[in-house]
Order: structure tokens, then sequence, then C-alpha cells
């Protein structure tokens, strides 16, 4: 399982890889899963330093991470509806336009059809 002086770097790599924007949400999710299982599972009582300089347990620190992880994907499905919805808008206007650039068609084809109908008279 490694020993308490190689689980630090183990969860920085792991932490980097989680929040690196290239992987997958369920890559991460593994990555997250696995180190959490790694942690739990050690024998020993190992004490880690988070960013600000306080200890926190393993179970902690995973417990961070996951919740950093969450916060993140609450902020990509944010973007991601926004997004939608400036797509929905354009559907919806463009649909409107299509509707009555046929509509307008329609009419001039009519009108078209009524002049030929006149002059072939």
């Amino acid at each position: 399982h490694g020993t308490a002086a190689s689980q630090p770097l183990r969860l920085e790599f792991l932490a980097r890889a989680c929040f690196d924007p290239p992987i997958h949400a369920a890559m991460k999710l593994t990555l997250v899963l696995s180190a959490a299982a790694s942690l739990l599972s050690c024998s020993h009582a190992l004490v880690l330093t988070n960013r600000a300089g306080t200890k926190v347990t393993p179970t902690q620190q995973v417990i961070n991470m996951m919740t950093e992880l969450k916060a993140k994907g609450v902020k990509m499905v944010q973007e991601e509806q926004k997004t939608f919805t400036i797509y929905d808008e354009w559907v919806d206007d463009e649909s409107k336009r299509l509707a009555f650039d046929i509509q307008d068609g329609a009419a001039k084809i009519e009108e078209l059809i009524s002049f030929i109908t006149k002059a072939e008279s």
C-alpha cells in the first residue's frame, strides 16, 4: 500500500489527475474512489497537510476531493444549461423565421400562379 512518505505524492498526483479538464467524469470518479479505497485500507494512522497547511486525515482528504469534484460538476452542468438555453432560443428564432419564409414563399407562389394564369388567358 505504500509508505507514509509516498502517500502525499500519490494523493497529489491523484488530485492533479482528477482536476485536469481533459479527464472524463467516469475516469475522475474512478480515480477518486481508488484513492479513497487506497487511503482507507492503510492500517496506520496517516495525517496529511492540505493546501491551507492544516492537517487532515486521509478520509477527510478524500471527502474534500469529492466535494471539490462535485462543485466542479455542478459548475459544468450550469454552464451546459446556459449554453443549451442559448441554443434553444436560437432554434426557436430560426424555426419562426423559416416558418415565415415558407409562408411568404407560398404566398409568392400563389401570386405567380395567378399572374401566369392571367397571362395565359
